[in-house]
C-alpha cells in the first residue's frame, strides 16, 4: 500500500469515532420561540429603582420565570392550601357523645350535660348558651334540644331502673 493511502486510512479510523461521538453527545435543538417582552414594566422598574437594586432584580426574575421551561408565568397562581386534584376531602369533625345528666326546673330551667366540646366534665347550661359549636335550644321537663355541627340532638334524662 502506498503511504498516502495508509495515512488517509489512519485519519478515517481516528475521525469516524470522533464524528459519531459529536453527533451523539451534542443534542439538536429546535429554535426557541420568541418570548414576550415586558418592556413597560421593566422601564417603570428601571426608573423607580437604581439599576442594580435587589428588589428590581428579584421582580425581573419573577417576570421571566427562569425555572419554567416556557419562561412564562403560570396560568394559575400557586396556593399551597388549595386541595390538589385526586386528594380526598378532610375528614369531618367527630360528633360528640352527649349525655343529659339532669334537669333543674324553676323560673329559668337549666340542664346538666356531659360530653360538650371543650369541656372535660358535666356543664350546667341554660337556653341560648353556646358551648363550642353547639347552641342550647329548648329545655323541657323531660328533654333538652341542642343544635350545631350540622346536627340537632334531643337528649332525655336517663332514669335509673327503666
Amino acid at each position: 500500500m502506498s503511504s498516502r493511502l495508509t495515512v488517509a486510512l489512519w485519519c478515517a479510523i481516528v475521525a469516524a469515532p470522533a464524528a459519531a461521538a459529536s453527533l451523539v453527545l451534542v443534542p439538536i435543538r429546535a429554535p426557541a420561540p420568541p418570548r414576550p417582552r415586558a418592556t413597560a414594566l421593566a422601564a417603570s422598574e428601571s426608573q423607580a429603582r437604581p439599576r442594580g437594586s435587589t428588589d428590581a432584580l428579584a421582580r425581573l426574575a419573577a417576570i421571566r420565570a427562569p425555572f419554567r421551561a416556557s419562561r412564562t408565568m403560570p396560568d394559575v397562581a400557586y396556593d399551597p392550601s388549595a386541595p390538589r386534584p385526586g386528594d380526598s376531602p378532610p375528614p369531618a369533625a367527630p360528633k360528640p357523645a352527649l349525655v343529659l345528666t339532669g334537669i333543674v326546673w324553676g323560673a329559668e330551667p337549666t340542664a346538666v350535660v356531659e360530653g360538650l366540646p371543650g369541656t372535660a366534665t358535666a356543664r350546667v347550661v341554660r337556653r341560648g348558651d353556646v358551648v363550642g359549636a353547639l347552641v342550647i335550644g329548648r329545655i323541657t321537663r323531660e328533654h333538652v334540644t341542642l343544635t350545631g355541627m350540622d346536627t340537632a340532638w334531643t337528649l332525655s334524662v336517663r332514669e335509673v331502673g327503666r
